[in-house]
């Protein structure tokens, strides 16, 4: 980041931005939970990227993410993905998504109501 660009006096060129991580993950979804493995949700783990992204007057949307991405093949989880990554993207495009609704969502993930639950995709058997 650079001042005067980014962010500080003059530094708007970010502002009004969207800001979103897509993320995989080797470990299962509960790995990323306060009691879980990591003892950290995927979200906590990237506020200092929220933080940038406050900073700089950017809205940040939560992480788009594969959890249990090292079976993820073997267990047929990615064309359900990659296909709700296309619509993500798209509705991002095209001005559909509702970032509001989105933003306090731990995951966009849970942006489609079948995701709700823990999925087979995030990396559950």
């Amino acid at each position: 980041m650079e001042y005067g660009f980014a962010y500080g006096q003059d530094g708007t060129a970010l502002h009004g931005k969207t800001f979103l991580c897509a993320i995989s993950a080797g470990g299962k979804a509960e790995a990323y939970q306060t009691d879980g493995y990591n003892h950290f949700t995927i979200r906590e783990l990237l506020q200092p990227l929220e933080q940038t992204a406050t900073l700089t007057g950017m809205t940040y949307l939560p992480p788009f993410c594969l959890f249990g991405s090292r079976t993820a093949q073997e267990e047929h989880r990615i064309p359900e993905h990659r296909e709700r990554w296309r619509e993500l993207l798209s509705l991002l495009a095209s001005g559909d998504f509702d970032i509001e609704r989105a933003k306090p969502m731990d995951k966009l993930n849970h942006y489609w109501p079948s995701e709700q639950a823990v999925q087979p995709d995030e990396g559950t058997s």
